[in-house]
């Protein structure tokens, strides 16, 4: 076999693993089995602010470090880590202070909206 169908079978049979790790995690979880850690859930429920934020603060991170000789001091592993952190870490403050804030302002709306019909 050449090597891009290799990388694809590799792909593939990664992909199927975390898949069924996810999907055996869920159903434990869903019959409380385990219990998810807060810090988890924050990260899931804050995943799509972090999705959102997350390559703006990259690159921001990224010409900060470059400009200040990140690279070269810590190395890059140790730079990519650290922006990896500080973006996700934007992330949930923009989950915190902007997404969670306004989720609730908009369910208050609509609850209030429910109990008034036009």
């Amino acid at each position: 076999m050449d090597i891009p169908t290799l990388k694809a079978i590799e792909s593939f049979i990664f992909s199927m693993t975390f898949a069924f790790l996810l999907t055996s995690a869920a159903m434990m979880e869903r019959e409380w089995r385990i219990t998810v850690p807060n810090w988890l859930c924050l990260a899931g429920d804050a995943s799509y602010s972090i999705y959102l934020v997350h390559i703006s603060f990259q690159i921001i991170f990224l010409k900060t470090a470059m400009r200040y000789g990140a690279l070269q001091s810590i190395g890059p592993q140790l730079t990519y880590l650290l922006i990896l952190i500080s973006s996700i870490a934007c992330g949930i403050a923009a989950f915190l202070c902007i997404e969670r804030p306004m989720l609730s302002q908009f369910k208050k709306w609509r609850h209030k909206s429910d109990h008034h019909p036009a």
